[in-house]
């Protein structure tokens, strides 16, 4: 007897990668039903980038206080599979996500802010987040909003939309910890976009009402597949992919 029940807590001590995956998305596509319903209430065009923003969420779980750990935990609707915080980032800290992974996370802490060490480690070895310590918020300079926009864009985001983010993005002393997220791109296409080979078009909204774009024109030869679900344009990346 004692040698049965010792077997049976070493299997399920094991890792099982195929059920964690399961797990985590079974928590992806909850939270992303949920998400998707919230953002159609705000926004004309939601985008929902379930996996990317909970990997980067998921790196506070380990910070937070018991009572904030457990607000974070449900908002991220890791209850659906897992029990305790712990379990879930676990699971993040031994399945591999980089394949799937198409974001940045800057974890942005004051120079004010004193970060434990415990969560410090954790943080640097959190392999979907990248942390940058001592920043000076409380003086909102504008040469580290600076810095901080071309470490999220990878310094590939056009200025415009840098400008637009960074002018709202007001920093304070009460700001001790930002989170920054945002997709990227880690190859370029091509086909570079030209804004002088641009013409206007009409890009229709999910609520019905059309907005006035440039869109870029190209003609070329291109790799398609279509059937009755799906259709699909493959557009080159300049390293041959």
């Amino acid at each position: 007897m004692l040698f049965i029940f010792c077997s049976v807590v070493i299997v399920a001590a094991e890792f099982n990668s195929d059920d964690e995956l399961g797990k985590i998305g079974k928590v992806t596509f909850d939270f992303a039903i949920k998400m998707n319903r919230n953002l159609v209430k705000t926004e004309s065009n939601p985008v929902c980038d379930v996996l990317n923003m909970m990997l980067g969420s998921s790196a506070l779980l380990p910070g937070c206080s018991e009572h904030d750990r457990k607000i974070l935990f449900n908002s991220i609707h890791f209850q659906t599979a897992y029990n305790k915080p712990d379990e879930a980032v676990n699971a993040l800290m031994k399945l591999n996500f980089h394949q799937m992974q198409t974001s940045k996370t800057i974890f942005v802490v004051s120079s004010s802010y004193n970060v434990t060490l415990p969560f410090y480690r954790f943080l640097v070895e959190y392999p979907y987040a990248y942390l940058k310590l001592s920043v000076d918020l409380e003086n909102n300079t504008i040469a580290e909003i600076d810095e901080l926009m071309e470490d999220i864009s990878n310094g590939t985001a056009d200025r415009e939309i840098t400008n637009i983010f960074r002018n709202s993005l007001q920093l304070g002393k009460s700001e001790k910890l930002i989170m920054l997220h945002a997709n990227h791109f880690e190859r370029k296409f091509k086909q570079a976009f030209d804004k002088k080979k641009t013409a206007p078009g009409t890009f229709q909204n999910l609520d019905g009402k059309n907005t006035s774009v440039s869109f870029m024109n190209r003609k070329g030869n291109f790799r398609y597949y279509s059937d009755d679900k799906i259709s699909a344009l493959e557009i080159p990346f300049d390293n041959g992919d």
